[in-house]
This record gives C-alpha cells, structure tokens and sequence, in this order.
C-alpha cells in the first residue's frame, strides 16, 4: 500500500480560510450570532466556537477559492491508487462538506468539541492514525512545523519564506507550490485606485462657481478628495468582504483579489479599519458640515454594501445618491453659494449609469442563460425595464442642463451663456452611446470606467470644456 498524503484545508486546498469564511456569513446573516460566537470563545474556547459557528453559518463548498493546481495534482497522486486524507483545524462539519464536494478524499479528519486539531493535537492524531515517517503531509502554515517533522515527505503549499524555511530546516521537502506575490499593483487594485477619479466630482462645484483661483478653497477641497478616496477604498474593501460569494459567481469579479484568495480576509479588515481611520484624520481639519456629509457617505455606503444593494430599484438610487453627495461636499467648501441645477443634474444623469450598471449585469446574466443577479434584487425579465428607466433618466439629466442654460443664474458666471448650448447634444449623444454600447453587451461593469478608456468621451469632454470657456471669455 502506498504511503497516505494528508492534506490540510485553510490555506492549502482552499485559498482562503472556512473559519473567516464563516464568521463573515454569520455577519451578515445576523450580527447577534456573531457577537454570540465570541461569547462563546471566550466563555468555552476554541472548539465550542468552531462548533457554533460551524452550526450557525453554512458555506457552499461550490463557491469557496479551490488551488487549482494543487487540487491536479492530488487527483494524479489519487489516480495511482494512493490514498488521500484531508486533515484540517477546522470543524468537521466543513470539512466533510467541502470533501462531499470534491469526491477526492478517502477519510476525514476536523477539528471537534473534543479536540482542536491544529499543530501538535494534529501531529499526535497522524502518529496515532500512521505512525512517525509514514505519511507525507501538505500544509501552509507555521502551526503545521509539528506535523511536517514526523513526515516522510513535506509539501508545502502558499507558505510565507519564513515558514518554507523553517520547514526546510526539520523536514524533507518534496515538492512546493510557490504562493502567487501579492504586489502592488494588486494592491492599488483592492483599493480601487481607478475608481478615485470619482471623487474628483468633489471640484465640479469649484469650476462651476469659478473658484479654481482660490487657493485656500482649492486646498479645503483637495483635503476633501484625499478624505473620499480613503473613505472609498475603506467601502470598496468592505463590499468585497461583504460579496465574496457572488463575486465568486461572477465572470470577472470573481478575479478579485479577497474573491480569489490572493488577499486573506484578516488583511482586508485590517486595510478596511486603517483606510477608515486615514480618511478621519484628513477630513477633521476641515467644516463640521464636510464631515457630516462624508458620515452620510460612509452609512449610506455601508447600508448599500451590507443591505440596500439587493433591494430592487432602491440600490440605484443610493448610487446615484453616493455620487451626488460628492458634488454636495464641494459646495460646503465654497465660501459663496452655489446653484441647486448641478445637484438636480447630477442626481438624473448618475440614475442613468446606475441603470447602466445593472442592465451590463443583467445582459451578461441572460447571455449566461442565467434568471437572476447574484446578489441583487433583478431578474432578467427586467432588462428592458431597466433600459427604459436609464435611457428615460438619462434625457432627463439633458433636459435639465437646457432649462439652466435658459435661466437667470447662467448669466451670473457666463457672458456668452449661447455658447453653452451645444453641451446639449454632447450630452444626448453621449448618453444614447453608453445605452447603446450597454445594450450590444460591450458596456463595462462600472460605466465610469468605461468612459475612462473611451476616445469619444474624452473628445465629448474636451468639446465641452471648450464650450465653457467661449462662453465665459468671449
């Protein structure tokens, strides 16, 4: 008989860990079961909490970040008749489900009300299962040093150089499967640094009321902007925490880096807390009104992430609704008042790429043959619903800037406000261009960033700028 290899599950087989896994479930299926799991760690220890939680939060194995390349490589080494044990500190609830799952595994041993079978508890239970130097092991992780050195064979998969070296210096090392660098280019992608462009609505009200010339306004700004990219990034990640599971379903969010595994759930809360952290520190020199808004930003934005998005219609209304608020937080930093127009524009014409959003969702759901949005409150019936209501919105935003052109506050900041009229059709055009890109199934999951890699929009923009400036100064 072939010598056994025993697997561990957190950080190995899968690349993430079933425990946070669970505890984020938990999270968000009831807040209470999760203050009550702690009080139970902390009345009844490890084992009893593994249970509560394991009881209380039930992972879909389907879903959860396989090693692919691992996961190949045992199914050969099972192809040779050799037998395959899965080993793991995690309840033995989960891990029997994800080896159901798998169909991969000959037996399976997890952690109990018993027993915490990690480190030497699991290095004495392999002893007593096969005796010293009479299985082969797979790990990840530093705890794992007691199991690996009554090893005939060590692997080590994802292991930090610290834990590989280490390993080196007690066990024979077989074979490794290297952990993928976390760069920082991955990293700026976590925090969505692209996605800061949108925080730069926060100076729509300076052009506006021409104050870009005010540099005590423009530093009180500038502040403002740093204070939304970190507060964003902090939202952004907490999202990604909050949607793991249907991210996961989804064709290109499911390369995120907290989707795939690449980024550990510890790691994201602690980039989650810090970024919130930075984001006060910047935004407390600035009005008592600006860190009232950007709190309204961050509930509303937490609601959204933890509630508000699955709730048909209404999420796209918070989106237009978090955009807006943007705008909002640049006037408070004016010393003049500024024009209520840019807020009722902004509202339809942000309603109209919400909508766009969703419909990209949707089409790529009814292109997959799928009924429904992940996640989300929307069928796929509602597709053409959802065109109208965006293209409808859309029009509306359009119709807005032509009744302010027409208005008296125009000629407060304009000489020659006739010039303004040809960002009318700009903006027509624009907008029938995002539907109708959305509609042939090209349209970007954020309509924001597609308009960032847009040639037209960018000439659109330009156009309009121009248009601004000849009718300010001719």
């Amino acid at each position: 008989m072939q010598r056994p290899l025993c697997v561990d599950l957190d950080g190995t087989l899968i690349l993430t860990d079933s425990l946070y896994e669970s505890l984020l479930f938990l999270f968000k299926k009831n807040i209470f079961l999760l203050f009550r799991a702690f009080y139970i760690l902390a009345l009844r220890g490890k084992s009893h909490f593994k249970a509560y939680v394991s009881d209380h939060a039930v992972l879909d194995p389907k879903f959860l970040p396989y090693n692919k390349a691992l996961i190949d490589w045992l199914r050969h080494e099972k192809s040779t008749g050799r037998p395959l044990f899965l080993v793991t500190a995690g309840f033995e609830k989960t891990a029997h489900s994800i080896a159901s799952y798998l169909d991969l595994f000959d037996g399976v041993w997890g952690s109990t009300l018993e027993l915490n079978l990690k480190g030497v508890n699991k290095a004495q239970l392999l002893q007593q299962k096969f005796g010293i130097n009479q299985y082969d092991y797979v790990g990840d992780h530093g705890a794992d040093l007691p199991v690996w050195k009554n090893a005939e064979n060590s692997i080590v998969v994802n292991a930090s150089a610290h834990t590989l070296k280490k390993v080196v210096g007690i066990a024979k090392v077989s074979k490794i499967f290297p952990r993928k660098p976390f760069t920082l280019h991955d990293f700026f992608k976590v925090i969505r640094v692209h996605q800061y462009v949108k925080n730069l609505l926060i100076f729509v009200p300076i052009i506006l009321a021409q104050q870009f010339f005010n540099t005590v306004v423009v530093e009180k700004t500038f502040l403002g902007f740093v204070s939304f990219c970190f507060l964003a990034s902090s939202v952004y990640v907490l999202n990604d925490l909050l949607d793991l599971d249907s991210d996961r379903q989804h064709v290109n969010k499911s390369r995120r880096a907290l989707a795939s595994g690449s980024l550990s759930i510890p790691l994201g809360l602690l980039i989650t807390v810090l970024f919130f952290v930075i984001a006060w520190v910047f935004a407390a020199q600035l009005p008592l009104k600006f860190c009232l808004v950007l709190a309204i930003y961050y509930a509303l934005s937490f609601c959204y992430s933890f509630y508000l998005k699955s709730i048909i219609l209404v999420d796209v209304c918070v989106l237009a609704g978090l955009y807006t608020i943007r705008i909002l937080a640049g006037m408070i930093l004016l010393p003049v008042a500024s024009s209520g127009w840019i807020v009722e524009f902004s509202v339809f014409i942000f309603l109209s790429l919400a909508f766009v959003k969703r419909y990209a969702e949707l089409k790529c759901k009814k292109d997959q043959g799928e009924l429904k949005a992940t996640g989300r409150g929307y069928h796929v019936e509602h597709i053409n619903l959802i065109l109208v209501f965006g293209i409808a919105s859309g029009y509306i935003s359009a119709l807005i800037m032509a009744l302010y052109l027409n208005s008296p506050q125009a000629l407060v900041y304009y000489t020659r406000p006739e010039f303004l009229w040809i960002i009318c059709p700009l903006l027509v055009y624009w907008i029938s261009r995002i539907w109708l890109f959305a509609s042939e199934g090209k349209m970007h999951d954020d309509p924001i960033i597609f308009a960032l890699k847009d040639g037209a929009s960018y000439i659109i923009a330009c156009l309009i700028i121009l248009s601004g400036l000849l009718a300010k100064y001719i």
